[in-house]
């Protein structure tokens, strides 16, 4: 804690953050029973507003540990003694979890889901459904551009991505290698809803966000603005 508020630990993060061209930054720490929080920049250029500790970041793939914990939460959790790490996805998503392979489908587990080991890509080499080995003669894709954002007219929603896993091409055998999916989380999601009967949204904020205090924290930053923070919430900067 003494390091985190000398001078030069601020030096040391300015020094950085000009560096790496980072507009804005806060800093939490936890140590013990001591919490200390920092702030650096601005959280737009164009308005100059301070980056202050209670400024809002979207954090991007880093938000995919809720996602995991709240597929945890579940496992443990005796109302839904179905669901284990090791339960096929099939058997709980039934006709919306299809892989581009049947054998994939019977097969692939939460636990291969959440560890990135299904063999469903992010973006990879994308070979001929007859040949899962990876060739100098394939073409590259990526299945990130297989759906629709959340800013698009007509926007995915966790269940429809996931029905289009049956569209998409695998590449390579279950559990051989640790490939990023961006979509499997996704699917993820789409199981919490499935067995709560809660939005994602909502499971967050009544089994994570509430119990730990985490009072101006929402799944999208358009839920932020609806409460009243959009003031807060840092710009995108490139």
């Amino acid at each position: 804690m003494e390091y985190f508020q000398s001078d030069l630990f601020d030096t040391k993060v300015t020094d950085l953050m000009d560096q790496l061209r980072v507009p804005g930054l806060s800093i939490a720490v936890l140590h013990g029973n001591k919490t200390a929080s920092k702030a650096y920049g601005v959280i737009s250029v164009a308005s100059n507003t301070p980056c202050t500790a209670n400024s809002l970041f979207d954090i991007a793939s880093s938000s995919k540990i809720l996602t995991a914990i709240s597929v945890a939460l579940l496992v443990e959790d005796a109302k839904h003694p179905s669901v284990t790490f090791d339960t096929p996805v099939t058997q709980l998503l039934s006709d919306d979890f299809v892989l581009s392979d049947a054998e994939y489908t019977k097969s692939v587990t939460i636990d291969d889901m959440l560890s990135h080991r299904t063999g469903l890509p992010r973006q990879e080499h994308i070979l001929p459904s007859h040949r899962l080995v990876e060739t100098d003669e394939t073409n590259k894709s990526s299945h990130d551009s297989s759906y629709f954002g959340v800013n698009a007219e007509r926007p995915d929603d966790a269940r429809s991505v996931t029905r289009n896993l049956r569209n998409l091409q695998l590449v390579a055998p279950i559990r051989s290698r640790h490939i990023y999916s961006n979509i499997m989380y996704t699917v993820a999601t789409h199981l919490v809803e499935t067995q709560t009967d809660m939005s994602f949204s909502d499971f967050l904020a009544a089994r994570l966000f509430a119990p730990l205090h985490m009072s101006s924290s929402s799944l999208q930053p358009s839920e932020s603005r609806q409460r009243g923070f959009g003031e807060r919430i840092s710009s995108g900067h490139m």
